[in-house]
């Protein structure tokens, strides 16, 4: 029977041999880490640990004891390696200067590194990407400090920018491109003009009123006016939000030039909202703006 040969080992992971431990050239093995190991005689190193060429299989790739784990089939091209916080890579997407975006389409930045005296920064960008832009939607800003649109820099369209003073040698331009996001909310805004005749003591002007099915809540700029005296106005700011039976408002920001010439309140009636104005003078005129946020 053969005799069989065993070298120096360990189950203990992370353990690994020191000079002490080995002869110049002699063995020890691993067995928890699954790594061989040898001595030149003044350091121990793994054997193997500078290969000219290594294959994996369909296993695919761990280090650090399989705490990472690379992919196992290549990604696209243009592509970078993204973690998922607990150690597994993945292929993804980069967009406008390696920056990581769940939508490409809303925001890029590009870098350009400059040359003494340049001006114009247009083209491809120092991470190789083509630089464009929605025009009004971006920030400038040299060697990170914010520039100001039409003085420290001109657009005369949205693949350049073009700077009013030289720059210098190694100066970083950086440009910040966003989309416009839409469907963030649904506003909508409407004036109405009303005016009161007759006694002022119980009649009320309904101001403005809306659909409370389509609208949740609302501000308001308030504008009383009374006819019979040239100086004698009232403009106030009212904000006001709604259940569907009742209506919860403050007013704010109230304005007169001689006293007080109405009052405001409001309340649901039926599928309206109402905003209610009651004056306190004869012939009131009341004019308001609204400007609504869609339930």
């Amino acid at each position: 029977m053969a005799s069989v040969v065993k070298i120096k080992r360990s189950s203990v992971q992370g353990k690994a041999p020191t000079t002490s431990n080995l002869e110049t050239g002699e063995l020890a093995l691993n067995l928890r880490d699954s790594k061989l190991f040898s001595s030149n005689g003044s350091a121990i190193f793994e054997v193997g640990s500078n290969l000219h060429s290594l294959s994996v299989g369909t296993g695919g790739l761990t280090i650090a004891n399989g705490a990472i784990r690379f992919p196992t089939t290549d990604g696209s091209s243009g592509q970078v390696l993204r973690t998922n916080g607990a150690g597994q890579l993945s292929f993804a997407t980069v967009s406008g200067g390696g920056g990581l975006v769940s939508s490409p389409a809303d925001f890029k930045q590009f870098k350009f590194t400059a040359s003494e005296g340049d001006t114009l920064f247009e083209g491809v960008d120092d991470f190789g990407d083509s630089f464009s832009f929605t025009s009004g939607n971006i920030s400038v800003y040299l060697n990170g400090i914010l520039q100001a649109s039409n003085t420290d820099y001109t657009t005369a369209n949205t693949t350049s920018v073009t700077f009013a003073e030289p720059v210098s040698n190694l100066d970083i331009v950086t440009v910040q491109s966003f989309e416009s996001i839409s469907d963030f909310v649904d506003v909508s805004a409407s004036i109405t003009g009303n005016s009161a005749t007759g006694s002022n003591v119980s009649f009320d002007i309904v101001a403005d009123s809306f659909n409370k099915t389509t609208t949740r809540s609302a501000k308001y700029l308030v504008q009383i006016t009374d006819p019979n005296h040239g100086n004698k106005f009232q403009s106030t700011e009212v904000m006001l939000i709604h259940n569907g039976s009742t209506t919860f408002m403050t007013e704010y920001a109230t304005l007169v030039t001689s006293s007080n010439i109405g009052t405001i309140s409001s309340d649901v009636n039926g599928n309206d909202v109402r905003l209610i104005v009651t004056p306190s003078i004869a012939n009131a005129e009341v004019k308001v703006v609204r400007t609504g946020v869609n339930v």
